[in-house]
């Protein structure tokens, strides 16, 4: 996705980051293992698809923390890192 008219795709957070990001997140699924139901899932996309974070070179991916959006909403252990989707954010 672009950015605001200027015709560039929006980049993803630093390499670093985005391990970091992804370790957090792993170390939460074993904690919390399980993926949400259809319901919960098609709500979270329908978030990120509206979101101004999604971008990458596909636009399938969040901007804050570099995640796949189609893997991060199914995760029950895994929050939108700005608080968009329902429930409590743990920024993982």
């Amino acid at each position: 996705m672009a950015c605001g008219g200027c015709g560039k795709k929006k980049r993803l957070p630093p390499l670093l980051k985005q391990a970091w990001n992804l370790g957090r997140a792993v170390a939460a699924f074993v904690v919390k293992p399980g993926f949400v139901d259809a319901k919960t899932y098609a709500a979270r996309v329908a978030v990120c698809n509206s979101c101004p974070q999604r971008g990458g070179a596909t636009g399938h991916r969040c901007t804050i923390c570099g995640c796949i959006i189609a893997t991060k909403a199914a995760g029950v252990a895994w929050d939108c890192p700005e608080g968009r989707w329902d429930g409590p954010s743990s920024g993982t």
